[in-house]
């Protein structure tokens, strides 16, 4: 299914650090699709590696992307202690996209 193509993709490129190393159809995606992406890491993250979210987000040709880094949190941000700031981030960055045509 498409849903389960998607988390493989998230799951290559958060272990890896870079688009390089997903499907080909998701990498050619990555350069022409205009969807917003915003990943959100825990600065604490033990799982994965430190410089995978600004390599992803160098490597995505969108403009409607964002990185947010917390500071206080690790893996699993919905439950850290920089939740409620992942929640904000994520509402600010949904509401000031332009709808796009």
């Amino acid at each position: 299914s498409s849903s389960s193509s998607s988390l493989k993709y998230i799951s290559q490129c958060s272990s890896t650090g870079s688009i390089n190393n997903a499907s080909p159809p998701l990498r050619l995606a990555s350069k022409y699709v205009d969807l917003p992406v915003q990943i959100a890491t825990g600065r604490l993250d033990q799982t994965v590696a430190a410089v995978s979210a600004p390599r992803i987000m160098d490597q995505w040709s969108n403009p409607y992307k964002q990185w947010l880094q917390l500071p206080s949190s690790g893996h699993i941000l919905t439950v850290e202690p920089d939740a409620p700031t992942l929640f904000k981030a994520i509402n600010h960055f949904i509401t000031q996209l332009t709808p796009m045509a």
